[in-house]
């Protein structure tokens, strides 16, 4: 078991909960906190697999008429979330199923793309190149276990 030489009120922590079998989550009040917690010298000594999930620090949305002809590289450069201000962090243009003449299934890619942003407020535009685009809320797939 984990002991660290401060109690739960010099860590501002919140909440200790269960999140699986082998897995907890320690919520912090700050971020500052947090981030003290995970550079802490007792962790790296324990065998603990410590991290902030990437849900929480990051956001995903979908932005239309993305020019095929941009590469995803320079869209990560160029691009900026807008109200409020983020980075892009990552983008996945998505590609579209479409039979070619012998009948085959091909993909090429489409002029829509999911778009990783800074911070875990989602933008409300996407700025590329002096032109201004809508984002929408990305709602993942649902898995479904056999």
């Amino acid at each position: 078991m984990l002991y660290i030489n401060s109690n739960c009120n010099q860590l501002d922590i919140i909440n200790i909960y269960r999140l699986g079998l082998k897995k907890i989550g320690v919520q912090f009040k700050y971020p500052k906190n947090a981030n003290d917690f995970l550079l802490n010298n007792t962790l790296d000594k324990s065998n603990f697999n410590v991290f902030i999930a990437p849900r929480l620090v990051t956001s995903m949305g979908i932005v239309r008429d993305v020019g095929i002809d941009i590469p995803d590289h320079e869209i990560v450069e160029k691009g900026k979330g807008l109200y409020p201000d983020a980075k892009v962090l990552r983008v996945r243009r998505f590609n579209r199923r479409v039979k070619n003449d012998n009948n085959e299934i091909i993909t090429t890619p489409s002029y829509t793309c999911l778009i990783t942003f800074e911070g875990n407020t989602l933008p409300k535009k996407f700025k590329l190149y002096s032109v201004t685009m809508n984002v929408e809320l990305y709602v993942p797939p649902v898995i479904q276990c056999n």
